[in-house]
């Protein structure tokens, strides 16, 4: 969840990791992953009551049922990695972008937890160069926070998730198979 392999906006995980840090996604979404990692979250909650675990697993399965359910009561397998043959096109963001979406202290309270620059944290997998543009990322876990830290982070930034959200529908989106 910490990582860019969450997707921290929209919910929901990413196919795997292309870094050994676990920031940078293949943003290829899977309905198996989804499963699979809901049910650990689930799981992990049983076992340890921490609300964390709880509202992954609930964000997850809000996902799967905004973004991967078909109108007709079936599922769809898979989100693609790349928008107009451009991998994680949809899922990135620059500085800019933020500060011209988003109020000074909604901002602020983004940088208290992510990891995002000017320069960008995202960078080309086959140049290793970055780009400008940032996937959102903790720098640290939320699992080692407080229960009122918890559930304190995640109020505050549903405004803020609901706002770029709405943006970020703006653009093409990748397909879904």
């Amino acid at each position: 969840h910490q990582g860019g392999f969450y997707d921290h906006l929209g919910d929901g995980f990413h196919r795997y990791s292309t870094d050994e840090k676990w920031i940078l996604p293949h943003f290829e979404k899977m309905l198996y992953d989804q499963a699979w990692l809901s049910y650990v979250y689930t799981f992990c909650y049983e076992l340890t009551g921490k609300k964390f675990y709880k509202q992954v697993a609930e964000n997850t399965y809000d996902f799967v049922l905004r973004e991967m359910t078909n109108p007709r009561g079936g599922f769809y397998s898979a989100f693609d990695a790349d928008t107009d043959g451009e991998e994680g096109k949809f899922y990135i963001w620059t500085v800019n972008e933020l500060e011209k979406s988003l109020e000074t202290e909604e901002l602020a309270f983004l940088r208290e937890d992510f990891e995002f620059s000017y320069e960008g944290n995202y960078y080309d997998e086959a140049t290793q160069s970055k780009n400008n543009h940032n996937i959102f990322y903790l720098e640290n876990s939320l699992e080692s926070k407080s229960e009122a830290d918890i559930e304190k982070f995640f109020t505050k930034f549903a405004p803020i998730k609901k706002k770029l959200l709405e943006i970020r529908s703006q653009r093409p989106k990748p397909l879904r198979d």
